[in-house]
Order: structure tokens, then C-alpha cells, then sequence
């Protein structure tokens, strides 16, 4: 045996026993696993055939999660083609507020959609709103930090040519750079947009409405029709809105041909789709939410309570 297969035994011995420790803490026991596997085929038995008379309720919680989709995505990744430059190394920003937006950014970036979405439940109440609000919220941290990452990466000789010839550095960051990295840009807004459909499709477990409010409901009442059938309609949207995303993208690569006027009327569509579901949006409910509330909420956030953090045992943060 040489040397390197000898140290690439060790290093595969040695995930493996990170594995096997990492199932001994999270007690993850693949013998229960298998005793138990006739509850998951009990379970997808109970779902199959789908309650079809159902479909009908499901359209409106259903196009209600699309809504928040559309209107988090456009609005988040608007606000991050806003950012984006400030949090570019390349684009000379003054570096104490690079770093102070990065911090943001990534901040943002480490919570999930569905804390996100507890915490604008919250704030702002129950309903669609605060799902948009987390979702916006995911989508502009996310493609903040890959859309500064595109520019710099970017070939910025344009940008720099033009704003040494006198030209306001907004102006040049249009003309110059944002149609360099508009085929990744779009991309990526695609990609988010994909995900946060499924991302809002669970928002409704903690009041932040769409279709996850009502599969909560009836996976409580064990009514596993009905789930079936609002996991088939979930199933169907993700795919017409993954054949779509498809499509776009072969015309951002350029890879299917488009006529200057089919892109007018397709950027018009999209355009118009976004004000729709935005100016449509349910408003959000001060109702219940006092400002003492909200100050103590604040105020735990930005002093956290660093004893649970260092406990030990099994109530502890670690």
C-alpha cells in the first residue's frame, strides 16, 4: 500500500466513524428505520388515490402561495440588483460600508424562510403578507451575495473607461455591468424563483398563509386524501413553473430564438404578472400586535441570553 492510498483510507475511515457518531448523537437508528417502514407505506397507501372531490378548495390557498412566490422573488431580487454594487470589492465602495452590508447579507442569509416567516408573522400578523415579506427577505440575501459575486468576477474595463471619462458611477453601473451579468443574474432569479415555491408551500405551518396552512390542517386531521391531492397540485405547479423557468432559460443563453418583439411582450408579461400579484397582496394585520410586543422581541433579538447557549446537557443551544 503507498503512502497516499494509505492516507486516503484514513480519511475515508475517518468519516465514516464522524458518520457513525454524528447517528449515535442525533440517536438516528437505521434498525427502527426499517421495523417501521410499513408506516410509510401505510401512509403513501392512505394518500393514493387522491380525494379528487377536493381539488376545487385547493385552488385558492394554492394560487395564494404562487402570489407570494412571484411578489418575494421580483421584489427581493430587485433590492439585491440595487445592492449588489455596494457590496462589490471591484466597485471601489468605501470599505467600512462593504463590510457592514456584507455582515447584513450574510446575517440574512443564515436564517431559514420558515424562521423568517415566524418572525414576520409576528410583526406584521397572519397571512400572506408576511410570507411575502420572509420570501423577499430570502430572496434578496441569497442573490445579493451571488449577484456581487458575478460583478466581480465580471470584465469591468467598460465601466471603469466611462466613469473616468466623467460619468456618474449609477448611470455606468446600468449601461456597463448589469448587461454583463444579466444571463447569470436571470438565472439564478429563475432558480430562486423555483424554490421558493416549494419554500412557501410549508409557510403556512406558522400563519404565514398559502397552501401550507391547509396542509397542516388536514395532515392534523389524518385526512390523507385530501394531503394527496394538495401534494399532486404542488407537484403540478413546481413542474408547469420548472418548464417555464426552462424555457426562459434557453432563451437568457440564447439557445432559442426570440423576435425583439416576442422579448418586448414576454418582458411585459412578466413585468405585468409581478405588479398583479404584488398590488393584489393581502395587506398586513396590526390587529394584534402591540408595540410593547414588538419591542421586547427586538430587544431579545440584539441581546441574546449567552447561558442557554453554553449549557451542556440536551436543553442547551449546542
Amino acid at each position: 500500500m503507498t503512502r497516499s492510498s494509505g492516507k486516503r483510507w484514513l480519511r475515508t475511515l475517518a468519516l465514516f466513524l464522524l458518520l457513525l457518531a454524528a447517528a449515535r448523537f442525533t440517536d438516528c437508528s437505521p434498525a427502527l428505520f426499517w421495523a417501521r417502514r410499513s408506516h410509510l407505506t401505510d401512509l403513501i397507501s392512505a394518500m393514493l388515490p387522491p380525494d379528487w372531490g377536493y381539488a376545487p378548495r385547493i385552488l385558492a390557498p394554492l394560487l395564494a402561495t404562487v402570489q407570494m412566490s412571484v411578489t418575494g422573488t421580483a421584489l427581493g431580487s430587485f433590492l439585491a440588483l440595487l445592492l449588489a454594487p455596494l457590496c462589490a470589492e471591484n466597485l471601489h465602495t468605501p470599505k467600512p460600508l462593504r463590510w457592514t452590508l456584507r455582515l447584513l447579507v450574510q446575517v440574512l442569509r443564515s436564517f431559514p424562510t420558515l424562521i423568517l416567516a415566524l418572525l414576520a408573522t409576528f410583526l406584521f400578523g397572519l397571512g400572506t403578507f408576511s410570507g411575502t415579506v420572509a420570501i423577499t427577505v430570502y430572496t434578496f440575501a441569497i442573490l445579493t451575495r451571488l449577484t456581487y459575486e458575478d460583478i466581480e468576477s465580471a470584465e469591468l474595463a467598460p465601466y471603469h473607461a466611462l466613469c473616468a471619462m466623467g460619468a456618474a458611477p449609477a448611470k455606468v453601473y446600468w449601461r456597463a455591468v448589469v448587461p454583463g451579468i444579466a444571463p447569470s443574474y436571470f438565472s439564478n432569479v429563475l432558480y430562486l424563483l423555483e424554490t421558493n415555491v416549494r419554500h412557501s408551500s410549508i409557510l403556512g405551518y406558522v400563519g404565514a398563509g398559502g397552501i401550507g396552512l391547509l396542509l397542516n390542517e388536514k395532515i392534523s386531521w389524518l385526512e390523507y386524501g385530501k394531503v394527496g391531492m394538495i401534494l399532486f397540485f404542488l407537484f403540478l405547479t413546481v413542474c408547469v413553473i420548472e418548464g417555464i423557468s426552462s424555457l426562459l432559460s434557453q432563451i437568457i443563453r440564447e439557445e432559442r430564438s426570440l423576435s425583439p418583439l416576442g422579448k418586448r411582450l414576454l418582458t411585459g408579461a412578466a413585468v405585468l404578472l409581478a405588479l398583479v400579484c404584488t398590488l393584489s397582496l393581502q395587506p398586513p394585520d396590526f390587529s394584534h400586535i402591540s408595540p410593547r410586543a414588538v419591542q421586547a422581541m427586538i430587544s431579545g433579538l440584539f441581546h441574546p441570553d449567552w447561558a442557554f447557549f453554553f449549557e451542556t446537557d440536551t436543553s442547551g443551544l449546542g
